[in-house]
Parts: structure tokens; sequence; C-alpha cells
């Protein structure tokens, strides 16, 4: 007699069967079935997840392992290679790449703005409109501006060392890089962060908070938007009670989307300070196409959200080991105490004349190879008619990633990597350091910030340290342990207690 399951029986049955089939499928028939890796790896992501949504770890820790076992390309997802060969990371990356961005990892708040344009070609005339308003004699010009910022942050210190009172240095850093990258595009005081009682910005908490849920909403790529959508039907105050992060994303589009159409309505800024948006405001050049509002509101929040947490990261990276190592600290004072004449002075000393400082520009190399940026997968897209990279084809449509915290944490290259040592690049043979240093990633779709970013890394670095010396308060190394979240995120905060450099008579 043939006995009848019942649905939600033959329901457990047909799932497992699809999985076993779906898993065989994988590891046998699936085009990266040739690609080494764990097995488990390449059966699901929940092998991926173990590590990227557990507080204590990153699957990017791993990589060195698996690569050491594997071999140069390894099968880290089902869909996913990653690759970790020099020659390999400058062929996707090179000029003229025909490495499309993944969508997958692109596909956020920004989403439609220049930053989320996966093919070079659609993206490389918009960038370039931008690209002036970044160069290296801009931020000189604007090196005023900048300054104002970054003195009203010294004078928080200031306060701190007259109160004996600790300040919390990891929001101090969002504070400043928020309040200058803020001031730098709209040509006016910003955000104002920096006027928050002890750099307490909710807007900024529940910033952190965002990137710490990050991680998550990269496993479910097509629903992640779908629930912001819903999500977006709340009311203000619903967001605020429920979903900060929300919150803060949407306070910060708002107000992006406020200063960019008073500079848009205005033909540039009300005192005629350039603005970023005069790339669109009063370009030098006829334009064919200009982006639409939405568009625009979403490449300033772009700029404030790459310009703020990870520069301030490697701020907080480079003062807890300055903190920590004293024959740093002393010899880049020395250095500083020789430029820095007189570090009272209203007139900040130039960052052109910063960065020729050897061992600042050694502090800050460092730093930045400890720190990074995005440290982990922004996947590209194996061009159509497929690759050879490590002397292995590489199927078309593949999404391929190599993280930089490969390359920045290599012992081969940078000998006792987690080893804060600025003297690797004064060394004989530091301009090879130099092909493996990728903090602001590589090629045409590089960190179109990078000179702003330097420039705040210098004037806060040299100023902090030349004025203040700074101590460790209720902050430990496990505090400095950090996670990928898109961004490094810390699981503690760097708190200090401040005191006045005694000049010598």
């Amino acid at each position: 007699m043939a006995v009848s399951l019942p649905y939600s029986a033959l329901a457990v049955v047909a799932v497992v069967a699809f999985l076993v089939l779906r898993a065989v499928y994988r590891v046998t028939f699936h085009p990266l079935a040739k690609f080494p890796g764990p097995k488990l790896a390449a059966i699901s992501s929940i092998y991926q997840a173990w590590y990227d949504l557990r507080p204590e770890t990153s699957y990017i820790f791993e990589f060195a392992r698996l690569h050491e076992k594997f071999g140069p390309i390894v099968r880290i997802t089902p869909n996913q290679l990653h690759v970790f060969d020099i020659a390999a990371y400058n062929e996707i990356f090179k000029i003229g790449t025909r490495y499309a961005r993944h969508r997958d990892n692109y596909n956020n708040e920004a989403a439609d703005g220049f930053f989320n344009q996966l093919e070079l070609k659609t993206a490389k005339p918009w960038r370039d409109a931008y690209q002036p308003y970044f160069s290296k004699g801009a931020i000189t010009r604007l090196e005023p501006l900048i300054n104002s910022r970054i003195k009203k942050f010294l004078s928080k210190f200031e306060l701190a060392a007259a109160n004996n009172e600790p300040m919390d240095l990891s929001m101090g850093f969002r504070s400043v890089t928020s309040d200058v990258v803020t001031s730098y595009m709209f040509a006016d005081n910003g955000f104002e962060l920096l006027d928050v009682k002890d750099f307490q910005s909710s807007i900024l908490i529940a910033l952190e908070q965002y990137f710490d849920f990050s991680q998550w909403a990269t496993y479910w790529p097509n629903f992640m938007p779908w629930l912001t959508r819903q999500l977006q039907k709340l009311t203000e105050e619903q967001q605020e009670k429920f979903i900060p992060a929300l919150a803060a994303t949407n306070w910060i589009t708002e107000q992006c989307r406020l200063k960019v159409e008073r500079i848009m309505q205005n033909g540039g800024s009300e005192d005629g300070t350039p603005t970023v948006f005069d790339a669109w405001a009063k370009p030098k050049e006829k334009r064919t196409w200009t982006p639409n509002m939405r568009q625009m509101t979403a490449d300033a929040f772009t700029f404030h959200g790459a310009g703020t947490d990870t520069t301030a990261h490697t701020l907080t990276t480079a003062t807890w080991h300055l903190i920590n190592n004293e024959e740093c600290l002393q010899k880049l004072r020395a250095e500083l105490h020789e430029a820095v004449k007189e570090p009272e002075s209203e007139q900040l000393v130039s960052t052109n004349v910063l960065e020729t400082l050897p061992y600042l520009r050694a502090v800050v190399k460092e730093a930045l190879r400890m720190s990074m940026g995005v440290p982990g997968r922004m996947a590209r897209v194996v061009p159509e008619g497929g690759a050879v990279l490590c002397g292995q084809k590489i199927p078309g449509g593949t999404a391929i990633t190599s993280a930089c915290y490969c390359y920045h944490f290599d012992p081969k290259v940078f000998p006792s990597p987690h080893t804060f040592d600025p003297e690797r690049w004064l060394a004989p043979d530091a301009a090879q350091l130099e092909s493996r240093f990728m903090a602001f990633s590589k090629g045409p779709r590089s960190c179109i910030g990078i000179n702003l970013a330097y420039a705040e890394l210098y004037l806060n670095l040299a100023y902090m340290v030349r004025r203040f010396d700074l101590e460790a308060c209720q902050t430990t190394d496990r505090d400095m342990e950090w996670k990928d979240n898109f961004v490094v995120t810390t699981k503690g905060h760097l708190r200090v207690k401040v005191k006045r450099v005694e000049e010598d008579n």
C-alpha cells in the first residue's frame, strides 16, 4: 500500500533535494568548479558568513592561509574568486581596464551617482568633471578653508588639556574629517559636527552602527535595497527611534541635497569660493549632459562617506601607534619642531611643506598601510570572452576580487606586517613597496579624494603631535582590533588624556 506524505514533508524533501543537487552542481559542473578552495566555500556562502557575521572575525583574515594552501587564485564563494598576485591586480585595475564593477558591491545609497556606475566608459566623463576640484592645486588654493576646521579641532585639545578631561579621538577624528570634506565640497561650515559636545554626534554614532550592519547587507544585495525602500515609508520619528542608522543617512542625504541645490541655484557659492559642484553650476567647458539633482546628491553623499571614516581611521591608527611607540613619537616631534617653528600661529604650515618631511611622510604612509581604506572585497567582473590571470583562464562574467588587506599585510613584502614601522618607508628599497601600496586603490577608479585625504593627514598629525602629549585612557589593544565592515571598524574607541607639549627655552 502506497504511503501518502503530508505536504510539509514533501516540501522538506524537495528543499533538501534542491540543496543537494545544487551542491553537486557547484562542486562538479559549475564554471568555477576547476578552481581550488574550500569545498564548503564552493557549496554555499555560509562558509563566508561564518567568518564575516561573527563579531570576532572577518573572512579576509583567512585569505593568506587559503592562498598558501591553494595558490594565487582561490574560489572563496560559489560564484566568486579571490586573486592574490600583483601582476593580476595591476591587470584588473590598470588604466583602460575592461573589468567593470560588480553590481552586488555597488548597490547602496549612492546608487545614482558616479561611484556606482559599473562601466568605466560611463563613469569616466562624470568623474573627469569633478577631478579638477580635487587636484593638488585645488587643495592648495582651498587650504585656508581646510585649516579653519583643523584649527577648530585643535581648540578642542586645548580645552581638554585645560580641564584635564579625556577625549574620544575616534569620534573626534570622524567629526573633523566630516566637517573638512563637507566644508570643502560646499564652501561653507559643513555639517558643524565639531560643535557637538564631546564629539558625540548622533549622526556619527548612527553611521557607526550602520557600518556594523553593512556586512550583513552584502549577503542579500537584492533584498536589502527593497527593504530600505519599505523602511523609508516610516515616519521620521519612527526611523529615529527604531532605525537610527537609516535616519542618519536620510539626514545626511537631505543636507547634501539642500546644499547642492543652493549651489546650483546661485551658480556657485555665496562668496565665490569654489565648490566641488561648480563642475556643474559653472563648468569651464560646454557639457552635453548634467546630472540631475538626485544624482548630484548621491555624489555628495558618497564624497562625505568616503572622506570621513576612512581618513578618520587612518588618523586613529597613527595616533594609537605613536602613543605606544615613544621612539617613533620623539623622532616625529623632533622633525616637526624644526618645520613648525610657531605651532600656535593662526597661519598653519602648508601641506606642500609638511609632505616634504621624510619621517612625517613615513608615518602617514605606514598608517595608511595598516588602516587601508576599504580592506576587503570590492568585486570586478571578468570581461566578456574571459581572461587569463596567473596562467589560468577565467570565464567571462565571473566576479573576481583582490583584497587590499592581503597586499598590505604580506610578510614577504612588509616584514612583521602587524608592527607599526615607519622606518620601512625610509629604507633603500622603499620605492619597491609602492607597487604594493593600494590604500586608495589604483587605476581609473581610484579614490578621487586622495589629495584632500593627504592634506588632512599631514595637517592633523603634524599639529597634534607638535602641540600635545597624548596618553591612552581606558583604551586597550583589544579596542583597536578591527573588522572588515566594508570600511575598517574598530571594536572600541581611542580615548586619550591630553597635555600641552612643554616648549624648550
